[in-house]
């Protein structure tokens, strides 16, 4: 893998687009290059962006990566390009505020990544699966990539002169194998877990109790008479019970006969006492059939009359017709007199409105002239102002410009000494950075210093503490020792009288008592929710048998009443149709002609000649719809009855199963409560539900305090191991502490000699301080400047404003000249065209004020032909009145035709109203005549004694279905009695006993109890044989999770015993051990590089110690504590680019970065650190190293140059040879 370029913006104080292209002259050709700059410039942010570009993380911290965001911008972005087998790929991160405001809120970062050559976009979302690409890709995770390109020499460093605790902590962090501790420690947790798994399972084997094979024959043999008896009395018990049932049955039959019976005699009684009704009811059905002769004669006198009618009221109407007629001929003269004066006036006006038109056309031509010569003149004028107004500004900003030339020109001749600060300042760089590396050194030795001397305080403090905690070790011993005889007499205390074992055996049983009571209360309740459904479904039962029959009886009644309406239906037909065919003889009546005979009939008398006749076939087929309806009522009521006798039959019959299910139930639950009854230590009573409640309630608070008080005991019991783990513990606490003691007091020692050496360098940093700054104070003198150690950081930036000042006031001063005769060019050029604008004005007046001459003259000849007025409305308006007018007259000339017909039509109706309404009259005398013989054939002496014999159709109705209602309940009940009857006597042949209940019931109760008897004998057997098989399995079942748990215990023991342990350094140690071996030889192969002198070796007697081989000196195994700081940095960074080799497995890295190292190596070692460095080369490495390493900056020509700026941020530069 290998980096190719860099791009970003916006990262902390880089504020803008940067890019840094690795593959391009001059990094392209370096192999080693500097990230050189001031602390806070952002050297260490390009390794930011690299990491953020493709991982979304930043290396230095665990913070959200959005922090590396400049302040007070709105988006943020890192590109990556790197190369991987011969493809080049780029990856991108990037962030930005809401609404792109730097106030805004901060969105989602995203991701992507693409290869560079295509452009193709491999994946840019969601953030995980980007990662997992560059995983994928690169071959490397996230730490991989931080131990692999950006080398830990400094973290070796540390390494190799810490002490072994210390040493292993840093291994862990440096290599990323933290996880062998916690391996370590959840292999003895484990073993533990397993160890207490197999404990408890021994416990729980320890409380089974099993039966032993004589008693469980005992068992079996007594349950299997148990059950032959139960066998017989259950048989004997069902025959009492049938014989019960047949009694009962027998009481229900006989006491129905006689319900029967009663119901018989009332149907009857109330027969005889509607007897005149129904009379009445018989002479108004003889009467119906002289209806439909009734209806035509009633509907020949309707027509008489009417026709008379209709003549009075035309005798009425004809005067008043004659005087409106002629009233309306002498408006329609008038109104034709009128028109014609409205048409003359029509014509007058058309010439003149022509003439208008044209006068309004010239004046709009000459309006819009008008305005065109008044929009020029105020243009010109607009444009000649606007120019005079331009000139003035030019003629001051002349005269400003002139004098800020004047004033700049007096302050450049007054500065004029400025313009030696540029040479002084390259002098005064080189004095300052000299001055800044020294107090850079200055504060880095005091800071040493102090951290030297907090730790050796940190030291002293944790030695005084070590003693003491051995002194409170020792008194702690005793008060464990103390508190353990106490848990164990607190235990002796809580057993009391029960041991463990009794009292586990007790609380086994309380839960099948307690699931047994609970389920007597639900049985209880259900016992008596069934008894009350039964009662109420036997309620429901009987109302439904009464329902049913009632439907029967108004079901026949319902067929009857159709029956009787649809053979009124078909006299009604048949009067409709005889109507149809009287009217289909129209055609033939028009034909008669008066003393001359019919061409059908042949008779010389026509009585519905001429319109004497009026048809009656609407009425007739009004008379039968209405039938009709009726009948569909009737039909309609005998289905619904129908449907809802189905419905209430089917009502009753599920009523009769769910009363039958009901039954079952209750004698099932019945029986299941009675069983387990006998399985309780006391049985209960169903009827008494909150005595049972109460019973199962006190149980379970049993359960509850014994279980309790078992707890109480295990809990004292694992307390008491935990105390006699915690002494072993402390024991070993005391003799840790001892070890650690020791190792303080020569770490003290150690720290002591450092701070001396440290002093003394000190001293020598501030004498060289001293020197840089008078060099400083001399050169800055001649311009007036000073400085000493506070301000010496600000000198540089003052003199580099001057001179930035001086030069930018000598290009203000030409650019000034330069615009002063660019101004006074505009002057003269505006001046001409002012003189020219000015004459165009006056021509454009001039045209102005013919124009507007023109228009006032047309305007006068037009006001004189016809006033202000609108020629087009006017026109219109003309139009208009003529044509309303004319619409006026000849919609009063059709009115006035009308009425003239009007009043024709009623002379011809009148006339002919009269001869009709003669003919019809002797029809209807004649008709009546007839009519009467008729009814005197049955007694009936006029029309108004038929009509009494009616009855209305409510009246009729109803007395029709109380008969039918009577006559049916009579039949119904005849036929109920029969079956009572036939049933009563087949059930008394079936003679199952000659007893009554008095002896029955008794009999059936002794029963009962005897069976009760045998079933809680059998359930008794029963439970201890259950009970029995359960512990038997539950023994099973202990012993093979024994077995199994036995071999997981050993198992894990063993492997605890390998690498577990409760902090886990046993297996940490190992496999930190086998790691730095590896380390060690991979590092050895650049050190053979950088060095020949030096192999590492790692100690075989010791995990995490190396030791150095100096081939030099006959191959003598030195500590690496006698190495000096040139050799130190070299096994540091072979060790360092070892870890490079060993996190990047298989991947060739081919771009590195060293970010620390640097700072405190003397002249000679950095000499020895370069050319390792450069050695590197030979390898095809690219190498940034970051650095303020003055050496450093010289002996590498090729560096990345960050520059602080005014306001906080910073530019990059690139150069190579000292050339940008």
């Amino acid at each position: 893998m290998k980096i190719t370029a860099i791009r970003f913006l916006n990262l902390n104080s880089l504020k803008g687009t940067h890019e840094i292209r690795f593959d391009q002259f001059p990094l392209d050709q370096a192999g080693i290059f500097a990230i050189t700059g001031p602390t806070g410039a952002g050297k260490t942010t390009l390794l930011d962006a690299i990491t953020v570009a493709l991982y979304g993380r930043v290396h230095r911290h665990q913070k959200d990566a959005f922090e590396i965001m400049t302040r007070h911008t709105a988006e943020s972005y890192a590109e990556v390009e790197f190369e991987v087998q011969q493809v080049l790929y780029r990856s991108r991160w990037s962030v930005r505020r809401a609404r792109g405001k730097a106030d805004g809120q901060l969105q989602t970062p995203k991701m992507e990544v693409a290869e560079v050559e295509s452009g193709k976009i491999i994946a840019e979302h969601p953030l995980q699966e980007v990662k997992d690409i560059i995983v994928k890709i690169c071959g490397l995770d996230y730490s991989q990539f931080l131990r692999a390109v950006i080398l830990s020499q400094g973290d070796f460093t540390r390494f190799l002169k810490a002490d072994e605790n210390d040493r292993s902590e840093l291994l862990e962090k440096i290599t990323d194998t933290g996880i062998y501790s916690e391996i370590s420690i959840a292999a003895f947790e484990k073993a533990r877990t397993e160890r207490v798994k197999l404990e408890q399972l021994q416990q729980q084997l320890s409380y089974v109790n099993l039966l032993s094979a004589e008693s469980r024959a005992e068992y079996t043999t007594a349950l299997e008479h148990t059950l032959k008896q139960e066998i017989q009395h259950k048989k004997a018990l069902n025959s009492t019970r049938i014989q019960l049932e047949w009694l009962n049955q027998l009481d229900k039959l006989t006491l129905r006969q006689k319900e029967q019976f009663n119901l018989l005699e009332q149907a009857k009684e109330r027969l005889k006492i509607n007897e005149p009704d129904f009379v009445r009811l018989k002479k108004h059905e003889g009467a119906l059939r002289h209806k439909p002769s009734l209806m035509v004669l009633q509907s020949v006198s309707t027509q008489l009359s009417a026709m008379e009618q209709e003549l009075d009221q035309s005798a009425l109407n004809l005067p008043a017709l004659n005087q409106e007629q002629a009233a309306l001929s002498e408006i329609l003269v008038r109104k034709s007199e009128e028109l014609v004066v409205l048409q003359t006036e029509q014509s007058r006006l058309e010439p003149i409105i022509e003439e208008v038109f044209k006068l309004d056309t010239a004046i709009g031509h000459a309006l819009k002239q008008s305005d065109l010569s008044a929009a020029g003149f105020n243009q010109i004028l607009s444009e000649r102002n606007n120019l005079q107004l331009q000139a003035e500004q030019i003629t001051a900003q002349l005269e400003d410009i002139k004098a800020a030339a004047e004033q700049i020109k007096e302050w450049l001749q007054a500065n004029q000494a400025d313009q030696g600060l540029d040479q002084a300042l390259g002098i005064c760089k080189q004095l300052q950075d000299q001055l800044s590396k020294n107090q850079h050194q200055i504060t880095s030795l005091e800071q040493r210093r102090s951290d030297q001397q907090k730790e050796l305080q940190e030291q002293q403090n944790a030695a005084s503490a070590l003693q003491s905690g051995l002194q409170d070790l020792a008194g702690g011993e005793q008060e464990l020792i103390g508190g353990l005889n106490k848990m164990q007499a607190n235990l002796t205390n809580l057993i009391a009288d029960f041991s463990i074992e009794q009292r586990e055996e007790e609380l086994r049983k309380l839960p099948l008592i307690i699931e047994l009571v609970g389920q007597q209360v639900k049985l209880a309740a259900s016992i008596l929710k069934n008894e009350e459904e039964a009662v109420q479904l036997e309620v429901l039962q009987n109302g439904y048998e009464k329902q049913v029959s009632e439907l029967h009886r108004r079901s026949q009644d319902a067929e009857k009443e159709t029956s009787k309406a649809q053979e009124l239906l078909e006299s009604l037909q048949a009067i409709y149709e005889l109507e149809v065919k009287v009217q289909e003889f129209e055609p033939a009546r028009q034909l008669l002609q008066a003393e001359q005979p019919c061409p059908l009939c042949g008779s010389l008398d026509h009585p519905f000649v001429n319109g004497h006749y009026i048809g009656k076939v609407s009425d007739a087929l009004s008379r039968r719809n209405q039938q009709q309806e009726q009948t569909n009522r009737f039909r309609q009521q005998h289905s619904a009855i129908g449907l809802e006798l189905n419905t209430r039959q089917l009502e009753l019959k599920n009523t009769a199963t769910q009363l039958l299910n009901c039954k079952n139930t209750l004698a099932a639950n019945l029986q299941e409560f009675q069983e387990i009854n006998l399985r309780l230590p006391k049985p209960l009573d169903y009827k008494r539900i909150s005595i049972i409640e109460a019973v199962s309630r006190k149980k379970q608070q049993e359960q509850q305090e014994q279980a309790s008080e078992l707890a109480q005991i295990r809990v004292q019991q694992q307390e008491i191991k935990a105390q006699e783990l915690l002494i072993v513990q402390h024991k070993e606490q005391y003799t840790i502490t001892q070890n650690k003691l020791a190792q303080t007091n020569l770490k003290i020692k150690y720290l002591t000699d450092r701070e001396e050496e440290c002093s003394k360098e000190l001293k020598q940093s501030r004498i060289q301080l001293d020197e840089y700054l008078q060099g400083i104070q001399a050169l800055v003198k001649p311009f007036g400047l000073s400085a000493d150690t506070a301000s010496a950081g600000e000198l540089i930036p003052k003199m580099e404003e001057r001179l930035q000042y001086f030069t930018r006031k000598g290009q203000e001063y030409q650019q000034i000249q330069q615009k002063l005769g660019q101004l006074e060019s505009t002057a003269l050029h505006t001046a001409s065209v002012l003189l020219e604008k000015n004459r165009n004005l006056e021509l454009a007046n001039d045209q102005m004020i013919n124009d507007k001459l023109s228009l006032d003259k047309l305007r006068s000849g037009r006001v004189a032909l016809f006033g202000q007025g609108d020629p087009v409305a006017e026109r219109e308006k003309a139009r208009n009145t003529l044509k309303s007018y004319q619409q006026e007259y000849e919609e009063f000339q059709t009115s006035v035709r009308a009425k003239q017909d009007a009043l024709r039509l009623l002379e011809d109706r009148t006339a002919n109203l009269k001869k009709t309404a003669g003919a019809l009259k002797d029809n209807y005398q004649k008709q009546t005549a007839a009519f009467l013989t008729i009814l005197a054939e049955d007694d009936i002496d006029s029309v108004a004694a038929l009509e009494s014999l009616f009855l209305s159709e409510e009246e009729a109705s109803g007395l029709q279905h109380l008969i039918r209602d009577i006559q049916q309940q009579i039949s119904n009940m005849e036929g109920m009695l029969r079956a009572t009857q036939e049933e009563l006597e087949l059930e008394k042949a079936k003679e199952l006993t000659a007893h009554d209940k008095q002896v029955i019931i008794p009999q059936l109760q002794q029963q009962e109890e005897s069976l009760i008897q045998i079933l809680e004998e059998k359930f008794k057997v029963n439970r201890i044989l259950s009970d029995d098989d359960e512990m038997k399995a539950k023994h099973a079942s202990v012993v093979l999770q024994m077995e199994h748990q036995t071999s997981e215990t050993e198992r894990f023991a063993k492997l605890s015993s390998l690498i577990g342990s409760a902090d886990g350094k046993r297996f940490s140690r190992f496999a930190q051990g086998l790691t730095l071996a590896r380390l060690t030889a991979l590092a050895n192969r650049h050190l053979l590089r950088l060095s020949d002198r030096y192999q590492i070796l790692k100690t075989p007697e010791r995990d995490l110690d190396l030791q150095i081989i100096d081939s030099y000196q006959a191959d003598v195994v030195r500590p690496m504590t006698t190495l000096s700081g040139g050799e130190s940095f070299l096994v540091s960074l072979s060790l360092a680019l070892g870890l490079s080799d060993l996190a990047s497995k298989k991947v060739q890295i081919n771009s590195l970065f060293i970010d620390e190292g640097f700072g405190t190596l003397d002249a000679e070692t950095l000499d020895i650190a370069i050319t390792a460095l450069e050695n590197l080369q030979a390898n095809g490495k690219s190498i940034g190293i970051i650095s303020h390493v003055e050496a450093l900056k010289e002996r590498i020509n090729t560096q990345i140059r960050l520059t602080k700026m005014p306001g906080g941020s910073s530019r990059i530069s690139i150069t190579s040879g000292g050339r940008i």
